[in-house]
C-alpha cells in the first residue's frame, strides 16, 4: 500500500494535501449515526418506570460493566468507525444505557468493516459482579445469553 501511495503521489494522481486529510479523518468520527435511535429505544424501554434512569456516559456505569466493555470511547468522543484502526482510538463507542435496579442495558456502536450498533443487558449481583449477559436486538428481542 505504501509503494502504491508513493507511485500515485509521484505521478500526481493524489494531491498530498488530500492524502493527509484522508488519512487523518478516514474512519474516525465524533458524530454517531445511531445516537438518536439508541436514545429513543432506551428511553422508550424505561418510560413510566420511576425506578429506571437513562445513563449518558460510560463513566457512570459500574466498573464490572466497564471492564467487560473493554477499550471503548465515551458518547460523543472520537472512535474508529471504519476498518482503518488508529493507535489509541477505540473501535467501539458507548451510546447510552439504562439502569433499573441491578439491570443495565447498554447501547454500543461498533466500527470496522461492518459498522453497526447493538444493545447488551447486564444483570449484576448485590456486590456489583456480572451474573448474566444477554445481547438484545434494538427491537427488544433477545439474541443470545452467556
Amino acid at each position: 500500500m505504501r509503494t502504491l501511495t508513493r507511485i500515485f503521489l509521484y505521478v500526481g494522481l493524489i494531491p498530498p494535501a488530500f492524502l493527509l486529510v484522508a488519512v487523518v479523518t478516514l474512519g474516525c468520527s465524533t458524530k454517531s449515526a445511531y445516537q438518536a435511535e439508541a436514545h429513543l429505544k432506551l428511553s422508550a424501554s424505561i418510560q413510566g418506570r420511576p425506578d429506571a434512569q437513562l445513563i449518558s456516559s460510560v463513566t457512570n456505569l459500574p466498573i464490572s460493566i466497564r471492564d467487560k466493555l473493554g477499550f471503548i470511547a465515551d458518547s460523543g468522543k472520537r472512535f474508529s468507525a471504519g476498518c482503518v484502526v488508529f493507535e489509541g482510538v477505540p473501535q467501539q463507542r458507548f451510546l447510552a444505557a439504562t439502569q433499573s435496579d441491578r439491570v443495565y442495558t447498554v447501547a454500543v456502536e461498533h466500527g470496522g468493516v461492518g459498522y453497526y450498533w447493538d444493545m447488551t443487558e447486564f444483570i449484576l449481583d448485590p456486590d456489583g459482579k456480572i451474573v448474566s449477559v444477554r445481547r438484545v436486538e434494538p427491537d427488544g428481542e433477545g439474541v443470545y445469553s452467556h
